[in-house]
């Protein structure tokens, strides 16, 4: 791949503005209609029903003589989908991309059928099957990073074995896997009033903030558009008590398995996986990365000690790469 020529793909792509349009997976797959790279500006946002709400997704194909595979990417908790945005044209090069915007942090609050009380970590990661059923994909990747990473993980412990066989590649970033102690933020959040008082004052600026600090080693490296787009999204106060309905449905600490039942799991998870890890990650256990590597039987581990909590982020130049090889070999 000739990486002079991969060009940036437009933030529309990336922003959920419009209400979804609802997607039956018993109704035929809406191809001709779904938007492709020579619509730059493309706004249409899709959803597929599940749990009692509305899992808002796009869908970007490249035209091409034989169909192309399909890469399903997912963010970590508090992102966007935007999160993918600089290394999404390494992967576009040869992938479809279908881009989920599980928090709904980017739709319109009467546009995301967020139910009262959240919901379940494990709900959005089955949300996936529907999804790749709805696009008629008959196998296809998945990627993610943070929490979204972990719901990969659950995505493919699916137990029916002929679902399983449909997903054929894995990507994670700096994924969260394991119960641990929580931030200090997150253990406030989870207490009932005290939560909803600490999101209600609580400036986007500050969480953003955050988001940095957990998330680069280089913090010039984070890109002022996208650090302007998390800020908007979570100037919202609606958005801020999604992230915070998301934490009260993690594990409590490290001896709280219960929500964890991936883990004694984790071995029948045959797909090839790249796991790329930040070892300079201030969020997640300490060797939480080297731990995964060993329990994934097919799995690639790609350290980088210059990195931390979200390395697509904060170097995709040299991110992207890896990812595409990985999904072309």
């Amino acid at each position: 791949m000739n990486e002079t020529t991969l060009q940036s793909l437009p933030w529309p792509w990336f922003e959920f503005d419009e209400p979804p349009h609802p997607l039956d997976p018993a109704d035929p797959p809406p191809t001709q209609e779904l938007p492709s790279v020579e619509n730059a500006g493309a706004t249409r946002v899709y959803a597929i029903r599940f749990h009692d709400r509305l899992i808002p997704f796009k869908f970007f194909r490249q035209h091409s003589p034989t169909p192309r595979p399909l890469l399903i990417l997912q963010h970590g908790m508090g992102l966007t989908i935007a999160t993918f945005r600089a290394i999404a044209p390494y992967l576009f090069h040869s992938h479809d991309l279908a881009l989920i915007d599980y928090s709904s942090l980017t739709l319109p609050p009467q546009s995301a059928g967020w139910p009262l009380g959240g919901v379940p970590i494990r709900a959005l990661a089955e949300s996936v099957w529907p999804i790749a059923d709805a696009l008629r994909a008959k196998t296809f990747s998945i990627a993610g990073n943070s929490l979204g990473g972990g719901l990969c993980l659950i995505t493919a412990l699916h137990p029916n074995a002929q679902q399983k066989s449909r997903l054929t590649k894995i990507l994670l970033s700096n994924p969260a896997c394991y119960p641990q102690k929580l931030p200090t933020m997150y253990r406030l959040a989870r207490v009932p009033l005290l939560g909803e008082l600490l999101m209600s004052i609580t400036p986007a600026e500050k969480l953003v903030a955050g988001v940095e600090y957990i998330s680069y080693v280089d913090k010039s490296r984070f890109d002022p558009d996208l650090k302007a787009r998390y800020i908007r999204h979570l100037s919202h106060r609606h958005n801020r008590f999604r992230i915070m309905d998301m934490m009260r449905h993690l594990p409590a600490n490290e001896k709280d398995l219960a929500p964890a039942l991936h883990l004694p799991r984790l071995h029948e998870i045959t797909q090839p996986t790249l796991l790329t890890w930040g070892e300079q990650d201030p969020l997640l256990t300490q060797n939480a990365g080297e731990r995964l590597a060993r329990e994934l039987p097919h799995c690639t581990f790609d350290p980088h000690p210059d990195l931390a909590h979200m390395p697509h982020e904060e170097a995709p130049d040299r991110i992207g790469p890896r990812w595409a090889e990985f999904l072309n070999k």
